[in-house]
């Protein structure tokens, strides 16, 4: 590519590329290459993501707060049904004619039954919902210190290399 760019620009202007532009172009690339792998630049991009890192998991640890709760709320509401079912069948029991008529004059029975079941599945989902939520807040937890690892690698800087393995005549 950079070979075919020295061709276009040669042929446009109607001159060959000279060596001393392609000695200049090498370099920049060489300062480019050598600005953006730089520990500064590294340090940069780490400090740009550990925020998105960390709001990530604090959206995570909310919305894992908020099923939480609400997955409490259903299993109490299911409990205080359940509750009010074995009521129920216990007077059914001891008074089946009264009880009966109870039945008979307030219907409600059914609702509370079907109450109950569509909570049950409310819940189920909700756990699911809950157990997802704190998978992702663990990702971005280890996320964040992944990158508070990196963050501290690039901060330290690096042993100056001795001469012997700066010309590669090291170990």
């Amino acid at each position: 590519m950079i070979t075919d760019l020295f061709a276009d620009l040669a042929e446009h202007r109607g001159t060959t590329v000279t060596t001393e532009a392609i000695e200049f172009v090498r370099e920049l690339y060489g300062s480019a290459v050598d600005a953006v792998s730089s520990p500064k630049h590294a340090m940069e991009l780490l400090e740009q993501q550990l925020p998105d890192a960390d709001r990530v998991s604090r959206r995570s640890g909310v919305r894992g707060d908020v099923l939480g709760d609400a997955f409490l709320d259903r299993t109490q509401r299911i409990a205080d049904l359940e509750t009010r079912l074995n009521q129920l069948e216990a007077e059914r029991g001891a008074e089946p004619r009264r009880v009966d008529a109870l039945a008979a004059a307030s219907p409600g029975i059914l609702g509370v039954l079907q109450e109950r079941n569509a909570l049950q599945l409310e819940v189920e989902r909700l756990g699911e919902d809950l157990k997802e939520g704190r998978a992702r807040r663990a990702a971005a937890e280890d996320r964040c210190g992944l990158l508070e690892r990196r963050l501290e690698v690039v901060e330290t800087p690096a042993p100056p290399l001795s001469r012997a393995r700066r010309c590669g005549a090291g170990p």
